[in-house]
């Protein structure tokens, strides 16, 4: 298994007792390696992503980087 810094850990939405694949509400079946990678800002919207994008988990606002993309 790789670890990866991305966006993805601060959010909401992203399955964290799922450590063997990268996986979301927004995208089950595995988050797309340009979200992942941080290649996109997935403040804005994503083929697929089910009309859902990045949401801070409360109190990591500050942390999250104003534009990655």
């Amino acid at each position: 298994m790789t670890t990866i810094a991305t966006l993805c850990v601060w959010c909401t939405r992203f399955h964290r007792h799922r450590r063997d694949q990268n996986t979301c509400e927004d995208f089950p079946e595995g988050i797309p390696s340009a979200v992942l990678l941080m290649e996109h800002d997935y403040r804005r919207p994503y083929p697929g992503d089910h009309g859902l994008q990045f949401a801070a988990k409360p109190g990591t606002e500050d942390l999250v980087p104003e534009d990655h993309a």
